[in-house]
This record gives C-alpha cells, sequence and structure tokens, in this order.
C-alpha cells in the first residue's frame, strides 16, 4: 500500500513540476502579450503569489496612513467601519499568506519524501536529495515562523 501511495505521490509531483503542466487542460492564453504557459508557471507561482500578498498589505498599510491623516475628518460611525475593516482585512490576507505557505510546505515535504526513495534506489545523486532536504527545511521554517507570527483579529 505505501508503494501505490509513494507512486501515485510521485506522478503528482511530475505533473507539478513540468514546464508547463497544463496541457491536459488544454487552457488558453488570458492575454494576447502572456502565453499560456507563464501564466500558469509564473503568475499562478507561489513566489508570485507571495510578492502580491506583500504588494496588498503594503497597499492597505498606505491606505490606512491615509486615513490616520484624514482621522478629525472622520465620524464615530465612519472610524468604527474603517476599524472592523482593517481587522477583517487581517484575517483574509494572513488566511491567503498561510494558505500559501502551507501548500507550499506540504509540496516541499512530499518532495522530499519522494527524493528519498528515488535515492534508496539509486535514481538520483545524494547531492540532490539534500537539495530537496534543504528546499524542504527552508519551506518548513518559513510556514514556522509565519504561524509564530500568525494573530487572528476578531
Amino acid at each position: 500500500m505505501k508503494y501505490k501511495t509513494v507512486l501515485f505521490l510521485s506522478m503528482a509531483l511530475v505533473m507539478l513540476n513540468s514546464s508547463y503542466g497544463g496541457e491536459e487542460l488544454n487552457l488558453s492564453e488570458r492575454h494576447p502579450n502572456e502565453p499560456a504557459d507563464y501564466t500558469f508557471n509564473k503568475r499562478f507561482s507561489y513566489e508570485n503569489s507571495m510578492f502580491r500578498v506583500r504588494q496588498i498589505r503594503e497597499f492597505m498599510d498606505n491606505i490606512h496612513t491615509l486615513l490616520e491623516k484624514k482621522g478629525a475628518s472622520i465620524s464615530p460611525e465612519e472610524s468604527k467601519v474603517q476599524g472592523s475593516i482593517g481587522f477583517e482585512f487581517v484575517n483574509w490576507i494572513g488566511a491567503v499568506e498561510g494558505t500559501l505557505k502551507k501548500q507550499d510546505y506540504m509540496i516541499k515535504k512530499l518532495e522530499f519524501e519522494c527524493a528519498a526513495m528515488k535515492y534508496k534506489t539509486g535514481e538520483i545523486s545524494k547531492d540532490e536529495l539534500e537539495s530537496k532536504e534543504k528546499l524542504y527545511k527552508q519551506s518548513e521554517n518559513d510556514f514556522k515562523s509565519f504561524w509564530d507570527s500568525f494573530i487572528i483579529i476578531d
């Protein structure tokens, strides 16, 4: 049973790591200047998503700063709404960031476990195994750091 699970995970990882990966979906271009493989692999990548999360945080921080500067002209009712939106936003963006980091950690863990099986059968070198382990540990530490700093505001 464990062999079947590892085989399935190996196949899934091959699909995740292929250069395009969306052929079976027959994806069309979403913009004339951006090939479907770029959209699939780059725009929807973990790295790009985390970059966008940071951009959203910075944007919301700027909005918050502007609203604070305007503070004297905000009514008490508007201030309550502004405060609740700010709290909700922290929870929303935290949930998105946490999900991305969790998924990255789980994928890197599976890739390392698959690499360990391949190393045992001689399919990959020790250097390749250590590289996968390093990526897995980095992702694990990244997720743990996020977890330790994550605050739910209600």
